[in-house]
């Protein structure tokens, strides 16, 4: 039935004697009854039948719908059955590793990691634009600034991701260009694989959940016979997204500030109560090493890069010197004619002083950077 039969059969029905009415809680009732026996939700993989959870939702969205057009349903909505536990983890960063070694796809490890390094919402995942990196990705930022809308409760704000998710989403990019895509300002950030009615289109929340699902059966996270006593995925988005609040909690960052970073309303919208976007940041980045699936951080893998370099330049400057202490010993012992030139010690232990310098101005820089 369409809206408008809905409601046509509504009123006709209250037309008639009080004692003869009660279509449309009948029709309710039927469609409840539907929901948890015939219903196939999308990726149970043609099992039949709705949780009761989610059999109670539509039911009272249907009978809000009558509600609004004037029709109270003197019935209530079906209680949810308190059916097993539905418990949500808190994943570690060593936990995330196993879902992104054991994810599919380039797409889905970089989804993984935004949700867990950015504290990203289902829906605001599916949102993102290439816009919404470009600038970022182009400046080689890290971490890299989102700025964004959360739908649900139209919301501006911003967050940030680190390393191990920047990574994830370039490898993910240059793999969709080098099969021809040309990335917009408007093209989805995360994209449907195999959509045969447009190639890019864009990622819908019930294909991340589904793919976590999978995801964690496969990294050994949770049972598959387990998930077959519960409503919910204990290793669902949720979980990734709520891991990043607590670690950002237990590293000293403001509960407000977090509540700001994952999207949530708070007073006068931060505008008194929100430090600067640099600010958050540094932040941010002081807390990283803590959301990496990393053996080691970036930052420090670039240190002990610098320093090999710095190590490399000493060496050869001490057998530059030594070489050159070695000329001195024998010019002092003897005098050295080359034709009618002759060497200039002055000269020679001035560069061996300057040489000298510069070896302890690298020494220095060294151990700084240590």
């Amino acid at each position: 039935m369409n809206p408008k039969e809905i409601i046509d059969e509504a009123e006709e029905d209250r037309k008639k004697p009080r004692r003869e009415q009660g279509k449309p809680e009948q029709r309710l009732m039927e469609f409840y009854n539907w929901l948890i026996t015939e219903y196939e939700p999308v990726g149970k993989d043609g099992k039949k039948g709705a949780s009761k959870t989610l059999a109670s939702t539509y039911f009272g969205a249907i009978r809000s719908f009558y509600k609004r057009n004037g029709f109270l349903i003197n019935i209530k909505s079906p209680k949810a059955a308190p059916k097993k536990e539905n418990r949500k983890m808190t994943l570690t960063p060593k936990e995330v590793k196993l879902l992104v070694d054991h994810a599919p796809t380039l797409r889905d490890r970089a989804i993984i990691l935004f949700m867990f390094q950015g504290g990203f919402d289902v829906s605001t995942i599916c949102s993102l634009n290439y816009g919404d990196v470009k600038r970022g990705l182009e400046n080689d930022e890290v971490p890299l600034l989102v700025e964004v809308v959360r739908q649900k409760d139209e919301v501006e704000y911003f967050t940030f991701v680190g390393h191990d998710a920047v990574e994830a989403l370039k490898a993910y990019l240059n793999e969709r260009e080098s099969k021809g895509e040309k990335l917009t300002w408007n093209s989805p950030l995360f994209a449907k694989e195999g959509s045969k009615k447009l190639k890019y289109e864009r990622i819908r929340p019930h294909n991340i959940q589904n793919m976590l699902r999978r995801t964690a059966i496969k990294a050994g996270l949770i049972k598959e016979e387990d998930l077959e006593n519960i409503d919910l995925n204990p290793c669902r988005p949720h979980a990734l997204r709520a891991s990043f609040s607590t670690i950002l909690r237990l590293n000293g960052f403001d509960p407000l500030l977090v509540e700001f970073m994952m999207g949530h309303r708070i007073p006068y919208n931060g505008a008194y109560l929100i430090p600067p976007l640099e600010k958050v940041r540094q932040m941010y980045a002081e807390v990283e090493p803590q959301l990496s699936i990393s053996n080691r951080h970036p930052i420090e893998k670039k240190m002990e890069e610098k320093l090999k370099l710095y190590r490399e330049e000493l060496a050869n400057m001490e057998r530059e010197l030594k070489d050159l202490k070695r000329l001195v010993e024998i010019l002092v012992t003897s005098v050295v004619d080359i034709g009618e030139d002759r060497v200039d010690l002055t000269d020679l232990i001035e560069n061996i002083k300057q040489l000298t310098r510069k070896r302890e101005v690298v020494k220095i820089e060294s151990i700084e950077c240590y």
